[in-house]
């Protein structure tokens, strides 16, 4: 048996034997890890630099269905620019914000092109190389227990895939993962996730008839959420519900009330430009806070009313789109993870991590890119098949 690239059951145990194509891609995904792992804006710039060149140069062979995981990183520059033109703001943040928008997506599509070997089974790989990273980063830790990481984010992606898919092993695998990287909204992102994937169970049917329905439902139903969420948020009516049962927001909370004068929660709400949130909050000069810590808050305010809505819809529309040729496990996981997204990007910044939205991306270019009539398209919580 190869841990790998076999199927496992829920009973089964895992036996540590690989085959040397899959070592080498634990090493490589390892490596990777530790250079996204690491600051440096300069390095983004030439890793999406040299994806974009090779992408030109093999652009006849580039599956048309794949250029949507650039979608939102797109819509999110669109409606920055002209919020910028509108509101005459221009500045360095403007031009990196708009780079790292872009630069997980379009070096995901150059990797998964022209550089993974796709014999493989990449996310099962891909979560052994980040975890051996990940745990050689907790071990750097002096009470060897928990450290906080920003790979938490990943780790919770991966506990819905692989729950999705029955493999359990890795689902627990991936929950150690999470749970060592000491995230609060990640866990909280995974909790909403999973109740989402029960009510699916149960409402889609036993012949999933309603599968659409429910969907289009969900979508609606999120980006109104999405709004209502940030305008609690924006009020202030958020932090003081969460305060009154005992949350620390760690400060976030103070940081977001410098903004309250300056963004309106309304449609005629243009947004003060791509890139004017940071530039603030250096003039501010907190350095515990040079991040809003809230993507969605921060994006409204960059982006406007309009410009926020198009851009949290084109993360359905793109990932929707991109596995609407693939098995229906591979539906339910785009709708799941861009929920979760969502909740982590309530009070934090995962918009710009690289080390969750590049292997993201790969994880969804995979999952779309396979054969939609494979075998045992169903997802099972203990008993329950409903895919």
């Amino acid at each position: 048996m190869d841990l790998l690239t076999d199927d496992h059951g829920f009973e089964q145990v895992i036996e540590l034997r690989f085959k040397k194509r899959d070592l080498i891609w634990v090493f490589l995904f390892y490596k990777l890890a530790d250079i996204i792992d690491t600051a440096g804006f300069d390095k983004y710039v030439i890793l999406m630099g040299v994806s974009v060149f090779f992408l030109i140069y093999r652009k006849d062979t580039i599956k048309r269905n794949n250029i949507y995981i650039l979608l939102p990183g797109i819509t999110y520059v669109f409606f920055g620019f002209i919020s910028n033109m509108i509101s005459g703001f221009y500045g360095f943040h403007t031009v990196k914000d708009g780079i790292l928008a872009v630069a997980s997506s379009v070096l995901a599509l150059f990797l998964y092109e022209d550089v993974l070997d796709h014999r493989i089974n990449i996310c099962k790989v891909m979560l052994i190389g980040f975890g051996v990273y990940s745990f050689s980063f907790f071990l750097k830790s002096p009470d060897m227990l928990t450290r906080e990481s920003t790979q938490a984010f990943i780790y919770g992606a991966f506990i819905i895939y692989f729950l999705i898919n029955d493999e359990w092993n890795y689902v627990f695998l991936s929950i150690l993962l999470c749970l060592f990287s000491d995230k609060r909204i990640a866990l909280m992102g995974v909790a909403v996730a999973v109740c989402y994937i029960v009510f699916f169970v149960f409402a889609s049917g036993k012949e999933f008839s309603r599968t659409k329905t429910i969907f289009t439902v969900t979508i609606v139903l999120t980006v109104i959420m999405t709004y209502y969420l940030t305008y609690t948020l924006h009020g202030g009516f958020l932090v003081k519900l969460f305060s009154e049962y005992g949350v620390n927001f760690n400060g976030r909370d103070k940081c977001w009330e410098n903004f309250r004068d300056l963004a309106e929660f309304d449609l005629g709400f243009v947004g003060r430009g791509m890139g004017f949130v940071k530039s603030k909050l250096e003039i501010i000069g907190n350095n515990d806070y040079l991040l809003l810590h809230s993507d969605l808050y921060n994006a409204y305010i960059d982006l406007g009313f309009i410009g926020f809505g198009a851009w949290i819809s084109s993360y359905f529309w793109a990932f929707y789109n991109l596995t609407k040729r693939s098995a229906n496990k591979a539906k339910l996981f785009a709708i799941t993870v861009v929920i979760y997204t969502f909740v982590i990007y309530l009070t934090d910044n995962a918009l710009i991590y690289i080390d969750y939205w590049l292997p993201l991306n790969i994880i969804l270019l995979d999952i779309s890119n396979r054969d939609p009539c494979v075998k045992n398209d169903c997802l099972r919580l203990r008993n329950c098949a409903v895919l």
